[in-house]
């Protein structure tokens, strides 16, 4: 990756007072990828009993329904809320 140190020299002061290092040499070019690219790319598979697999509200989660009441300016609104009751945080 190649920065644009003019503007990183605009940004902390002027020329004479940011020291700037040039060193010669070949840019590579960069490409941006999201997790969920990198996963398929990869042909990752997460194991089915795993901490880190996905799980849906039918299988394998232990959750608690909660329901909220909640008051604004003369409005009442219900909030329901599904909580995950094998998470530790």
């Amino acid at each position: 990756a190649t920065l644009e140190t003019e503007k990183l020299v605009r940004y902390f002061g002027s020329a004479s007072s940011v020291p700037v290092l040039s060193i010669p040499g070949r840019t590579f070019p960069v490409q941006q990828f999201w997790l969920e690219d990198v996963v398929q790319m990869t042909g990752y598979r997460c194991e089915e009993d795993s901490d880190f697999a996905k799980r849906g509200w039918s299988r394998g989660w232990q959750t608690e329904k909660k329901t909220f009441q909640v008051a604004d300016k003369g409005k009442t609104q219900t909030i329901t809320a599904y909580i995950d009751e094998e998470d530790d945080w």
